[in-house]
């Protein structure tokens, strides 16, 4: 564009100065000029046709300062996104070290991560839009042009992609998660781990897999019969799948609750082992409470109330597990069933598999943070105070399959969950066994 401009200027001036106009280089964009006055050297009409023309000039240059601007602060907020994450985040690293060793240890960690996904979707898009012509020869086009050629090749070989878009060549583009989803879901039965994952995935991306006829028999109500205790503050139950049973129990816990569990939780928070083979990939910090370090707080009798079931004492429940998610914190897709990952886990002998998972909020998320249900085609929002009962396993005591989940990692705020785990042998007579394979 400055070739354009200085173009623009020399041809201007010499049309004013010379008897012979020049005629303006091939494919160059020149302002519309009036036919200049009859040369009269610089005469005072000379002179008047020039500030007009200068006119022309500066606004054509101060277009060009103005793109230049912008384009400077676009490259200057890149380079800075990418110095104060990746850079800062790998400083540790030798200097000669591999860089295929900076890149895998970039992707570990989900702030650096999410800001790399975020500057190749956003700002390197507009960055890269802006500069076609200055970067028309630079590394930068080639990479781009390599990316688009492989996420065409990866989409037809039905590949999981960590961009779900191209970067510049469409405007509506195929998204990769699309592609897997309808693979998938046509390809492989409903309950196969392998569909659900790639649900999962669609789902912590805000889309709706419920059947439209499931979606019809869902309701809302107030709640009395589960126990008298209710019958002056009812439940206020929302049912979020029919069959299996799926429910959301708002308000179940008072903010004095959730902040004395968290106060008694945050000094034993820790971080989870390695992930051990056969272990579910998940990244939060964990503590365990039992009922007598919580004695102001009597959350395990509240659940009795609403679920009917027992739950005070080791035998009929696990301790009250609480789980705190920072940015990016997340759960891969999994059975609470203890059978599901050890069939011969000592606690099953001891205590029965786990029958129900009573999962309450103890926060609002801003973004992200969801907990879907793959199989089920739904997912739970987190709704401060609310709580999320279901069944882990079928009245015969076999596994209920369909109750597949996991935790979409968090993109904005903070996560702060409370689980129970009710279990079987305490429980035989409240949710007796049925012979019935199907139920």
């Amino acid at each position: 564009m400055l070739n354009s401009i200085t173009t623009v200027i020399v041809i201007c001036v010499s049309q004013i100065v010379c008897s012979t106009p020049l005629s303006s280089p091939a494919n160059t964009a020149v302002p519309e000029i009036e036919e200049p006055p009859a040369p009269y050297s610089l005469s005072s009409t000379y002179l008047t046709y020039l500030a007009k023309v200068e006119q022309e000039v500066y606004k054509e240059i101060k277009q060009y300062a103005g793109d230049l601007q912008e384009r400077l602060q676009l490259a200057q907020a890149y380079l800075k996104d990418y110095e104060d994450s990746t850079l800062k985040g790998t400083n540790h690293l030798p200097k000669n070290a591999d860089p295929w060793q900076r890149a895998g240890e970039a992707t570990t960690h989900p702030l650096m991560a999410y800001r790399m996904v975020r500057r190749f979707s956003k700002e390197f898009q507009n960055f890269v839009l802006n500069l076609d012509q200055v970067l028309e020869n630079n590394v930068f086009d080639p990479n781009v042009f390599q990316h688009d050629n492989e996420y065409v090749h990866n989409a037809e070989m039905q590949h999981l992609f960590i961009f779900n878009e191209k970067l510049k060549d469409s405007t509506n583009p195929l998204r990769m998660r699309d592609v897997k989803i309808n693979y998938f879901t046509k390809n492989l039965d409903d309950t196969a781990m392998q569909a659900g994952h790639y649900k999962f995935l669609a789902m912590c991306n805000g889309i709706h897999l419920q059947d439209a006829k499931v979606k019809s028999k869902l309701k809302c109500w107030l709640d009395t019969q589960r126990n008298p205790y209710f019958t002056i503050n009812p439940l206020k139950i929302e049912l979020l799948q029919e069959e299996p049973p799926l429910l959301q129990i708002y308000d179940v816990i008072s903010d004095k609750w959730i902040a004395d569990l968290k106060k008694t939780a945050t000094p034993s928070l820790r971080r989870p082992p390695p992930v051990a083979a056969g272990a579910t990939p998940r990244s939060a910090a964990y503590a365990w409470l039992r009922d007598e370090h919580i004695p102001n707080t009597p959350l395990s009798r509240r659940i009795e109330l609403i679920t009917g079931l027992n739950v005070r004492g080791m035998a009929a429940s696990d301790a009250l597990q609480i789980a705190s998610y920072s940015f990016g914190g997340h759960v891969s897709t999994h059975y609470d069933s203890l059978a599901a990952t050890d069939p011969n886990d000592p606690v099953i002998a001891a205590k029965g598999d786990r029958v129900t998972t009573f999962l309450i909020y103890l926060n609002d998320v801003e973004q992200g943070g969801l907990t879907p249900f793959p199989i089920l085609g739904t997912f739970v929002k987190p709704v401060k105070a609310s709580a999320v009962l279901w069944y882990n396993a079928l009245k015969n005591g076999s596994i209920d399959s369909r109750m597949l989940h996991g935790a979409c990692p968090v993109i904005m705020g903070h996560k702060w969950i409370a689980t129970k785990w009710t279990h079987l042998n305490e429980n035989m007579w409240t949710r007796p066994c049925d012979l019935n394979s199907s139920l």
